[in-house]
């Protein structure tokens, strides 16, 4: 199956058309977007609108007991519209006619309540494969989310705790934290933690992180400390590694490269098988369409049923060879990792060897790189299973209706010797178009120039890179798809490319070719036309790209169920960022430094107030003739006993007298006026006075 670039997808995939010799690769296939990721390019009014109708549809539906999802539903409105010729506006919802609005809402029903139609069950399996790609992606992004918030926990944790270490319960726990942060690194789950890998975690912490390196560690900055952790943990992993390859630990490791290999080995031959499968299907449908074509009337099966049944095995078809392709790439990539894996552990066997020590700046780096390819092992592995859970989403569409293709119509094709078209091999002339004989230069400014109106041939045997060229339509006749009602058909790269306007078209046969060339334009607008008709048509042939509001993974985002929704809104959030003050080493401070707005203008307005302003003095008495002043001495050497001069010392008893005090005071000094008075003393002892004179 050919190739094909993925221009919006994290994974490399496929598109199938049709034929195992047509191995060209085409252009922009749509893949699984996440969530929210395409929400700007749409018009969220004519989302809410479909979002509304949605509703409406899917009450119906649970009347008649089935449960379609919400994304099947808006995505089957916008289908209705546009078979309409969009000329329904569900800007506002309130404002389309009621009859119209049932009657969307009505058609829409009955076909999701429709058991046996093949073009309904093409849109369901496109909104499935996407539905569940994406969802499967948001699964993986959320557990690494998950682990990379708990990991940056456990060493804000270590940051804080190593922070000036000074006592002897600082160290535990640092060594505590620092533990728990290689448990959650080991990735073993935590109830399948026991001794033995915890005595493992213990012995490799204390090999690599001895209690002399603490100095070492405690003058280090809040980066370098984390920094210094997070290679720890993978120093740790990557002796737990080479200790499970050479038997003596690595308890709780499971063994990542086998079982990715195992699994991706066991879906490629599963995808193949089916892939294969479906191929012999659609040879047949071809034929015997090729039959009624050439005899009108020499089958008895509806021509426009064969044809919707052909586009649900193609559409089928191309997203298994897209999740064979990725499965492909992953096994080369495993066994690449895989070889890279065993090269560092034979590296590792050659340094350490039999010798019980080995000088860390030797060994340490290898360890790292042991541990980071380790990982990246893990991340695939987890791709497998994606793509896996992808697959089994795919399954129930094998046989989802009922095919009409008759055996007799197949005997009369095989006896009529009908042979495709695809299969005819070998070098053939299109008259009426120019053949272009290009180097790699000349076609990116030629051959491939969006304004260029004369269409070029290009030919397998002149052109450099002939099958890693983007095809349109996924590499289908667009001439054999107008001229035959919808018939969908790979292209002969052997009769050529035509190049038109910058895009890359493979026809049928020369026939084809010839008549393509000759007005492009009609035939690009007749396709358009067609896939108004046949709306299951327009990813398959990826065209939803230029279909306003037609791709899938913009209504993922509006597919939540409840009475209560919000319509769609833009994706905002309330963000903030915390910075330190001051970048530069702490002696480089400047303590007048400010952030805020309102004193930079406070500090401008005072400044410019104190330009009007002036400064005057004056001598007054109290600071006449004075001045400051001050003495430098040096204190006295203190005695042997080590107490300074002047300094007394305090005994085990404090004992003290008190001695008599004479006062004297002078009596009759108020009263008459012949009063005279008189000078008497007194002595106290205490408050007791003792005598009196």
């Amino acid at each position: 199956p050919p190739c094909r670039r993925l221009e919006t997808s994290e994974l490399s995939g496929l598109s199938m058309s049709g034929s195992d010799e047509a191995k060209v690769e085409t252009k922009g296939s749509q893949a699984p977007v996440p969530v929210g990721e395409s929400l700007e390019r749409v018009d969220l009014k004519v989302i809410n609108g479909i979002r509304a109708l949605s509703n409406m549809v899917l009450d119906a539906c649970l009347e008649h007991g089935e449960h379609p999802s919400e994304l099947l539903c808006s995505f089957m409105v916008r289908t209705k519209i546009f078979e309409s010729g969009d000329r329904v506006d569900v800007r506002d919802v309130g404002a389309i006619d009621k009859k119209v609005k049932q009657k969307i809402v009505a058609s829409v029903t009955e076909a999701l309540l429709e058991t046996d139609s093949p073009a309904v069950e093409t849109i369901k399996l496109q909104v499935n494969f996407e539905a569940l790609y994406a969802s499967e992606i948001l699964k993986i992004r959320q557990k690494s989310a998950a682990a990379n918030k708990r990991r940056e926990t456990l060493l804000d944790r270590v940051v804080e705790v190593g922070t000036h270490l000074k006592s002897n319960s600082q160290v535990a726990a640092l060594y505590r934290a620092i533990f728990k942060l290689l448990l959650e690194e080991s990735g073993v789950p935590p109830g399948q933690i026991n001794r033995t890998i915890e005595r493992e975690l213990a012995a490799a912490l204390e090999s690599v992180f001895p209690q002399a390196n603490l100095v070492m560690f405690n003058n280090l900055k809040l980066k370098g400390k984390r920094d210094h952790v997070a290679q720890l943990c993978d120093v740790v992993q990557g002796i737990r590694l080479f200790n499970l390859e050479t038997n003596k630990g690595g308890a709780g490791i499971v063994p990542v490269p086998k079982l990715a290999l195992a699994e991706a080995k066991a879906l490629t031959e599963i995808l193949e098988s089916e892939s294969k499968a479906i191929v012999r299907k659609t040879e047949k449908y071809e034929k015997v369409l090729q039959l009624e074509t050439k005899h009108p009337g020499s089958i008895s099966a509806s021509v426009a049923r064969l044809h919707d049944e052909l586009a649900q095995r193609r559409q089928l078809l191309l997203l298994l060879n897209q999740l064979l392709h990725e499965c492909l790439t992953g096994v080369e990539r495993l066994h690449r990792q895989n070889q890279e894996l065993r090269r560092s552990l034979e590296q590792l066997k050659g340094l350490v060897g039999g010798k019980t020590a080995v000088p860390k700046e030797t060994v340490y780096p290898h360890f790292i790189d042991l541990a980071t390819r380790w990982k990246a092992m893990e991340e695939e592995r987890e791709l497998v299973q994606l793509r896996s859970q992808v697959h089994k989403g795919l399954e129930p569409f094998i046989s989802c209706f009922r095919p009409t293709l008759l055996p007799e119509d197949i005997k009369a094709a095989r006896e009529a010797g009908i042979v495709k078209k695809a299969e005819v091999k070998g070098p053939m002339a299109v008259s009426g178009v120019q053949v272009a004989d290009l180097t790699k230069e000349d076609m990116k400014k030629k051959a491939f120039d969006p304004q260029g109106t004369t269409p070029y041939l290009l030919l397998k045997q002149k052109t450099p890179d002939f099958m890693g060229l983007p095809l349109e339509y996924q590499g289908y006749c667009p001439y054999t798809m107008v001229s035959q009602g919808g018939l969908i058909v790979a292209g002969n790269p052997e009769v050529g490319i035509v190049v038109y306007k910058g895009a890359c078209y493979t026809l049928r046969g020369v026939e084809e070719a010839e008549n393509f060339a000759k007005d492009p334009e009609k035939t690009i607008r007749a396709v358009m036309a067609l896939v108004m008709k046949k709306p299951h048509y327009a990813h398959l042939i990826n065209l939803q790209e230029q279909i306003p509001n037609f791709s899938i993974p913009i209504y993922l985002a509006s597919s939540t169920r409840g009475s209560n929704a919000e319509p769609l809104a833009p994706s905002k959030r309330d963000c903030g960022t915390q910075t330190p003050i001051h970048f530069l080493p702490e002696k480089n401070l400047d303590s007048k430094y400010t952030w805020n707005e309102w004193e930079l203008r406070r500090r401008a307005l005072q400044m410019a107030s104190l330009t009007k302003k002036k400064t005057s003095s004056a001598q007054t008495e109290k600071s006449h003739f004075r001045r400051e002043n001050a003495t430098q001495y040096t204190l006295p050497r203190p005695f042997a006993d080590g107490t300074m001069p002047g300094q007394g010392t305090q005994t085990m008893k404090t004992q003290g007298t008190n001695v008599p005090r004479t006062k004297r005071y002078l009596a009759g000094l108020r009263g008459k006026p012949t009063t005279t008075f008189k000078e008497k003393t007194v002595v106290m002892d205490g408050n007791e006075i003792v005598k009196q004179t």
